[in-house]
């Protein structure tokens, strides 16, 4: 028997599902895939989109994004919302995800950050779809995608800014404290953090994210005289290695 509506579908596979993520096989597989590892959501916009694969030639999956807080991992659906919410993706095919703004209720001065998330569920029953017994019997792993999508206000979106990120990072050390400060609108990614020639990036909290007009704060024995860095650009790429005086 058929699902006869979004919902029952959704109870259904959700009743049942597991979640694996870095072992299983899926992962290893990279059956799906989303056409970017971040995402930048320009404040002129109303839509964005996000491409999601199936790069496997025989199975099927159900696509479930939805947008939660960065910092807290709760859904918000009160600024953006993804449609559709759920989808079916048959083998060796591309849907386009489309990411609404709804509210303009966001600071305006810098950059806000959300998460968006992709769960990949492979199910039986081939290109005809999966019925509700189908659903049952072939629903066995689920990978959730999650990056990260930046909100950028107009105000701040120019080329001018973002070739000067770099001069308003600055680093300075007072009692045994190496403070790291981004005084730029944007939010700053390390890729690799170096003092002289001992590296920090392990001593990084969040994946090595600075927050506009934010600073990190990392302990270390002797000051350093300098610090070498990297930054992750808007495409996922690393920039070229920046050197500056500690203070």
């Amino acid at each position: 028997m058929m699902c006869k509506s979004v919902s029952l579908c959704f109870l259904l596979i959700f009743g049942i599902v597991l979640n694996v993520y870095a072992n299983s096989e899926f992962t290893k597989n990279n059956s799906v895939s989303l056409s970017s590892t971040r995402a930048v959501f320009k404040s002129g916009n109303t839509s964005e989109g996000l491409g999601v694969k199936n790069n496997s030639k025989e199975s099927v999956y159900l696509i479930r994004s939805w947008i939660t807080d960065y910092h807290t991992n709760k859904v918000d659906d009160s600024k953006f919302l993804i449609t559709p919410p759920l989808l079916k993706i048959k083998p060796d095919s591309t849907y386009q995800l489309k990411i609404n703004k709804i509210s303009n209720d966001m600071p305006t001065d810098r950059e806000s950050i959300y998460k968006i998330n992709v769960m990949a569920i492979p199910v039986n029953g081939g290109q005809n779809g999966p019925s509700s017994s189908e659903i049952s019997g072939g629903v066995s792993l689920s990978v959730t995608h999650t990056i990260k999508m930046f909100y950028r206000p107009e105000s701040i979106d120019n080329k001018t800014n973002m070739n000067s990120i770099d001069d308003f990072i600055s680093a300075n050390y007072e009692e045994g404290i190496l403070n790291i400060e981004n005084k730029s609108p944007f939010f700053v990614t390390f890729a690799n953090l170096i003092t002289d020639k001992e590296s920090l990036y392990a001593h990084l909290a969040k994946e090595g994210m600075v927050s506009p007009f934010g600073n990190i704060q990392i302990r270390t024995k002797t000051k350093p005289r300098t610090l070498t860095y990297q930054r992750i650009n808007d495409f996922g790429g690393v920039t070229l290695e920046k050197i500056i005086d500690v203070k």
